[in-house]
């Protein structure tokens, strides 16, 4: 068990990162109160909160300003870069190497949802919306069925044994989504995919910071936080798939399974070719 932190040294820690203000309602709290903030509080890196302000302040004040407009776009170099338009044998060449890479068992897919659907009207996940296909069907059972779909091309196309070829699906949720999300999967059966392969794990999150970098409270006893934005998927890729599953994480799951390429896309894409050869 983790020792109690004290506080005068998480209040020292906090005043000099001039975050002092979140102890204004301290001796309000009962015991227990005190105690549950104190452990939210010790456990932030207020240090790098104040980091990634000053750093998104700075980059905004770079972009305003009037030598951000001198610097040249210029197109990437063409060694950087190929395309299949207008290349028919090189779009069948690398469907092939798609497909047999699938076959092999090499392809993950990694879906950020980690977001609510507060802007189409529902707090649900926006993968359980429905966006008015003739189907009904939502974003999560979409994507899944193109998962289950491919396995089965796959499986067709290399001669490969019925239920053989696994994608492996890694769902990256917040958590204000996460119960809802399992709860979602659990209730449609997965989508007919095996639950095994379904890999649940949540982003982090950050504080609610006023326009001058101070961090904003929730309640008396509770820091305000937020998911910390697709830019959160690295981290996440390395924490804990969840506080019951402590010792293992994503990019074990994908070196165990010996997964080499992945493709990651956000839940709103509706029209994403999911793991498209």
């Amino acid at each position: 068990m983790a020792p109690t932190p004290n506080v005068d040294s998480v209040k020292e820690r906090y005043e000099a990162a001039g975050q002092g203000q979140v102890f204004k309602f301290w001796a309000d709290l009962n015991t227990e109160q005190q105690s549950t903030f104190l452990g939210q509080l010790n456990a932030l890196d207020v240090e790098r909160v104040n980091r990634i302000w000053k750093k998104a302040v700075d980059v905004e004040k770079e972009l305003a300003s009037a030598s951000a407009g001198e610097e040249e776009i210029t197109p990437l170099p063409d060694d950087a870069f190929d395309t299949i338009l207008d290349a028919p044998d090189r779009e069948k060449e690398w469907r092939e190497v798609g497909i047999k890479a699938i076959a092999d068992g090499r392809v993950g897919v990694l879906l950020m949802a980690g977001g609510q659907g507060t802007r189409l009207g529902s707090s649900d996940p926006k993968g359980c919306y429905d966006i008015g296909l003739p189907s009904h069907k939502s974003l999560f059972q979409y994507q899944a069925e193109r998962i289950a779909r491919l396995q089965t091309v796959a499986e067709e196309e290399t001669g490969k044994s019925k239920g053989s070829v696994i994608i492996p699906w890694y769902v990256m949720t917040s958590g204000p989504t996460r119960k809802p999300t399992v709860a979602f999967f659990e209730k449609n059966n997965f989508f007919g995919l095996n639950k095994q392969n379904v890999i649940f794990f949540e982003q982090g999150t950050l504080p609610c910071l006023t326009l001058d970098g101070k961090i904003l409270l929730q309640s008396k006893g509770e820091i305000a936080v937020a998911p910390d934005g697709n830019g959160g998927l690295y981290a996440a890729l390395r924490s804990p798939l969840s506080p019951d599953n402590t010792t293992h994480n994503v990019l074990g799951d994908l070196e165990q399974r010996g997964i080499t390429f992945v493709h990651a896309y956000c839940v709103d894409n509706c029209l994403v070719r999911v793991a498209d050869p």
